[in-house]
């Protein structure tokens, strides 16, 4: 291969069955031992089928799929065509309504937060957010609050990260507005990343650290985007809401997601 591994095409595998492989050297004297097994796992794309049961305020999704699944996301899109030119439309609202702790905001004021799991990578938040999609690295919450650890080094994990589902934010030549309430420690400063390098902006906690609320402008945004949202000194802070709004003209055709739903039925 031009980036100096070695490859070798395997055909004719059975998409319900799971593979491992070795490799070992050979040379006109000698074979080396076996190396490490690897095993080949890809979890199979489905295929949407037409929906059922449709009424007013209901329908039944159904798809195929192979056997090698655990469970599926069903997400539900919604296409409106915008009628006429409008100014901060909603294209995510996440209030973090579902986030549960002992601890409120009057103790985070004080400096008192919930730990949860250290994470060497990110982890779905599916169960404590309104849509799926959202995931993180190594939390912290309150009552109605998410947000990141701490880095700890030599810990093998990773600071604390929030990261958006994807969205569609190529509109309005991908500049969006993001509103949110979130505490952090003096001298340090929330970053919001988009998938563009050039997508970067930034909030500055206050003297003495707090809560900061404010919108800010994030430009270059793309149509497959997920933001993330992390501590620039790998400190901990919290978030109480995001709210992503975006300036779209007659004819643009948004695409949101109102609802998921997580099943490990695999026929409806």
């Amino acid at each position: 291969n031009e980036d100096g591994t070695v490859g070798f095409e395997v055909n004719g595998l059975d998409p319900d069955t799971d593979y491992t492989y070795s490799v070992k050297s050979v040379n006109s004297d000698f074979t080396s031992a076996a190396s490490d097994e690897q095993e080949v796992y890809a979890v199979s794309i489905p295929t949407a089928l037409p929906a059922t049961n449709i009424t007013a305020n209901s329908y039944t999704a159904n798809w195929t799929s192979h056997k090698k699944v655990d469970f599926y996301r069903v997400d539900q899109l919604q296409q409106t065509v915008i009628d006429k030119d409008t100014k901060d439309y909603v294209m995510l609202d996440e209030d973090f309504s579902k986030v549960t702790s002992s601890l409120t905001e009057a103790d985070l004021l004080k400096g008192s937060y919930d730990e949860g799991e250290r994470t060497s990578g990110y982890m779905p938040l599916d169960d404590i957010t309104k849509i799926a999609g959202w995931k993180a690295s190594s939390t912290v919450r309150v009552n109605g609050w998410l947000g990141g650890n701490e880095a700890k080094q030599g810990s093998g994990t990773i600071a604390g990260a929030i990261v958006t589902p994807t969205i569609d934010l190529s509109h309005n030549e991908g500049a969006c507005n993001i509103s949110l309430r979130v505490w952090g420690s003096e001298g340090d400063w929330l970053i919001i990343q988009g998938s563009n390098p050039a997508s970067l902006a930034t909030i500055e906690f206050p003297k003495g650290g707090g809560i900061v609320e404010k919108t800010i402008t994030m430009p270059l945004c793309t149509s497959k985007e997920q933001l993330t949202f992390y501590s620039n000194n790998y400190k901990v802070f919290l978030i109480d809401y995001i709210k992503i709004t975006q300036d779209v003209k007659a004819g643009d055709k948004v695409t949101t997601i109102t609802g998921s739903v997580l099943t490990e039925d695999a026929d409806t």
